[in-house]
């Protein structure tokens, strides 16, 4: 009975030491620091001579933590191509720093008017997005928003800008991450 009951304390002892070995071995990924949002895409792309149709795409990445945080910002179309548009503070696929108690935007026009270099084409119009947060410091919030706007011409060339739509852009239900 001895022998057995010193075996099975063996085995046991092994059993917890495997355990503690194994859980000690680090995780590549956190999926925790990862937060994946939709994006309604609400454009109607095309024009007429005296109008076009066009929406502008902002998100808006909060820093309301105490420390700088680095994350990085990843948008796709539709058919999961990347988007590397550049934005107003933001380029997604770049890692960024973010200071404390602090915002980064990024902004995109897409429309019909493309060729004035002022518009992104329609047809690369983000999808759904995800940031990826790079760094254990900092407490990140994100919200973004897509406006569709119709611009009409006068006989003059002034245009004259009028929403028609707006689509709220929500990031891990509005909550830090």
């Amino acid at each position: 009975m001895k022998k057995w009951l010193k075996k099975t304390g063996l085995i046991a002892a092994g059993v917890v030491a495997l355990t503690s070995v194994v859980s000690a071995v680090p995780v590549s990924a956190d999926v925790s620091k990862v937060v994946y949002f939709p994006i309604q895409s609400v454009v109607s792309c095309n024009s007429t001579s005296t109008a076009f149709f066009a929406s502008v795409f902002r998100i808006n990445v909060n820093n309301i933590g105490d420390s700088v945080a680095n994350a990085t910002l990843y948008l796709y179309q539709k058919d999961g191509t990347p988007l590397t548009v550049s934005g107003i503070d933001i380029t997604p696929g770049v890692d960024f720093s973010i200071n404390p108690h602090s915002t980064l935007e990024y902004s995109v026009k897409f429309g019909a008017d493309s060729s004035t270099q002022q518009y992104e084409s329609c047809s690369t119009h983000p999808a759904y997005g995800k940031i990826v947060v790079n760094s254990n410091s900092g407490q990140l919030m994100a919200i973004g928003e897509v406006d569709s706007y119709k611009m009409t011409y006068s006989s003059a060339g002034v245009g004259n800008y009028s929403t028609y739509s707006n689509a709220e852009v929500i990031v891990n239900r509005g909550e830090p991450f």
